[in-house]
């Protein structure tokens, strides 16, 4: 009995009908992601909480024998307004996964880029005057690496959970230079030391088929936590996202 038989009787235990020829349908040859949600943002950069909007869009292909070598792109933006700080952060990531999948299992490696642009008002003894006029905090992009693995199980021939698992080290950080007419608070931004911990983030959801066309509804809960230091002052930042989307997919 051979892997995927052994992976459908084990599904089969727990009340699945998968088959060998449903993780062919639930890993396409090519596909094309986006998606939209609701974010929740903690941020200790900028002493407040709020709520926004995140934007993403992936496509990826994969090849191979029974298409177990895959490749994905994602970019994922988000802007917060934080009402109580009068502050603004606009951030994207940038991710590059190359992964090898076993059956329902799937491991890569990642490489990563980011951008972040921050505004808040002036800061007295460490915290944020919200009474004052907001200019240029940080403007910066930084690059790294990491990995990932995650599970992708499908439930009956066009619909999937899946769970993702990514970990990411940000090594190299750029402050954007202010330019020749910058401002003063542009100055002061681009003469600050910044630095981007490890970025864990946790992603879980579902992909219904619609009909026989080649879309995928899809819905998740997307959890994300990394930390920020500036001038040797470390924070901590969370980003809880819940989305929908579409996934157009081909298999050939």
């Amino acid at each position: 009995m051979n892997f995927q038989a052994l992976l459908a009787l084990g599904l089969a235990m727990f009340g699945g009908s998968a088959s060998a020829s449903d993780f062919d349908m639930s890993n396409p040859t090519f596909f094309l992601d986006i998606d939209a949600g609701y974010s929740i943002f903690k941020s200790e950069l900028v002493q407040s909480n709020d709520t926004g909007i995140t934007t993403r869009y992936a496509f990826g292909v994969n090849g191979g024998a029974s298409r177990q070598i895959g490749m994905l792109f994602a970019r994922e933006s988000s802007t917060i307004a934080f009402k109580n700080t009068a502050s603004t952060m606009a951030m994207s990531w940038q991710d590059i996964d190359l992964r090898y999948r076993l059956g329902p299992f799937y491991a890569g490696l990642v490489v990563s880029s980011t951008s972040w642009a921050v505004t808040s008002p002036p800061r007295v003894a460490g915290k944020i005057d919200a009474t004052g006029s907001a200019a240029d905090y940080i403007d910066l992009v930084g690059s790294g690496y990491g990995g990932n693995f995650g599970l992708q199980l499908p439930v009956g021939r066009r619909n999937s959970m899946y769970g993702d698992v990514t970990y990411v080290t940000t090594g190299t950080v750029q402050q954007k230079a202010a330019g020749a007419t910058g401002s003063a608070a542009a100055t002061a931004a681009a003469a600050r030391v910044s630095t981007i911990g490890p970025r864990m983030e946790v992603d879980l959801g579902a992909a219904l088929g619609l009909g026989h066309s080649s879309f995928d509804a899809m819905c998740g809960f997307k959890y994300r936590t990394y930390s920020v230091s500036v001038d040797g002052t470390a924070s901590k930042e969370l980003l809880n996202t819940t989305y929908v989307g579409l996934r157009t997919n081909w298999t050939f």
